[in-house]
């Protein structure tokens, strides 16, 4: 995918027919939940704090199904990718290019998370296996779009 024009207040981006494969396949995987929901406190355990973790479960869960609805709805809109000889052109407005940039954010932690948080400073790695492979696809994936989107920005 690539950065070819702002027109009329759009970002137009470029992708291959396999890119827009690609984008659609990690996109469907959103919301992709971790290994564990994100903790208000890691030492506190009253019950208020536990009241108040659950409520921030709840609100995210909520945000998570909102965002997927509106995903499905930008994905299926007849002109959101329109074909030509290079593959499709693809417009987003700036919202819309910095809501995506968050969504592939949120994949690409996710599956970080899952894979075990791997990173050259602790020395860990991903082995690639049958079970790891497709988050760690995923994973690059989010990376390779993101790269993208930030571009023109």
């Amino acid at each position: 995918m690539k950065f070819i024009a702002l027109e009329a207040g759009q970002y137009i981006f470029q992708t291959g027919k396999s890119e827009k494969q690609w984008l659609c396949q990690v996109l469907h995987l959103y919301p992709l939940v971790g290994v564990a929901p994100q903790r208000i406190s890691k030492t506190a355990t009253s019950a208020e704090i536990e009241e108040s973790q659950r409520m921030l479960n709840e609100a995210l869960a909520e945000q998570r199904a909102e965002n997927r609805r509106l995903l499905e709805t930008m994905l299926n809109e007849p002109d959101r990718f329109r074909e030509n000889q290079d593959g499709y052109r693809l417009a987003l407005e700036p919202p819309q290019v910095e809501w995506l940039l968050q969504i592939l954010n949120d994949i690409r932690l996710n599956c970080w998370q899952i894979l075990g948080s791997p990173g050259a400073q602790d020395r860990r790695y991903v082995e690639v296996n049958e079970r790891t492979a497709p988050y760690y696809w995923a994973m690059e994936m989010c990376a390779f779009f993101e790269t993208a989107l930030l571009e023109p920005l």
